[in-house]
């Protein structure tokens, strides 16, 4: 997002690693193909040739870095169109290996103090679905129904920091809606 090549080569938004809220159970197919693909065969076989995860609920945290958004030239046009972009990521995108992955929030909330009005990791937590109930969060999940998805409506009047909720302190949105 607005960089350069002569500019630092780290930009100005970072999406994290994804986490499964829970573990995961995974399976693999083997894919045959009646008309072979190699010279002199007849047919084919792909062993484990599609791997993919029977559920789960994953967070991809991300931050645009104001310090970095200046280096690299990054505007808040740019930010802004990344943020209308997050919830076509996947709909928009189908692959084989991913067919039913859909992005449920798009949480963002900015910060109206330009020095930081609250800890981004506190917001993390606030917003982390749960797997429930609490004795299974070692367990695969096997549908949305197993997890406790926090809305902004449900922590809104929550105080992440004493005297100050988290409507006090940033302007929410979210873009997946």
């Amino acid at each position: 997002m607005g960089q350069t090549p002569e500019d630092d080569p780290h930009g100005s938004g970072a999406f994290r690693s994804r986490v499964s809220v829970a573990p995961i159970r995974t399976r693999f197919e083997t894919w045959t193909n009646k008309a072979g693909v190699e010279e002199g065969k007849d047919r084919g076989l792909a062993p484990q040739a599609l791997k993919f995860v029977e559920h789960g609920i994953y967070t991809v945290p991300f931050f645009v870095n104001p310090t970095q958004a200046a280096k690299t030239k990054c505007t808040k046009v740019d930010v802004d169109v990344m943020l209308v972009l997050l919830k076509h990521a996947f709909r928009d995108n189908p692959s084989t290996g991913r067919t039913q992955v859909e992005i449920l929030h798009a949480h963002a909330l900015t910060h109206k103090d330009p020095l930081g009005s609250f800890s981004d990791f506190a917001l993390l937590d606030a917003l982390a679905p749960k797997r429930i109930p609490e004795s299974d969060k070692d367990k695969p999940s096997e549908a949305r129904a197993d997890y406790r998805i926090p809305t902004w409506e449900g922590i809104r009047d929550l105080e992440p920091r004493t005297g100050k909720k988290w409507s006090d302190v940033g302007t929410y949105t979210d873009y997946a809606e």
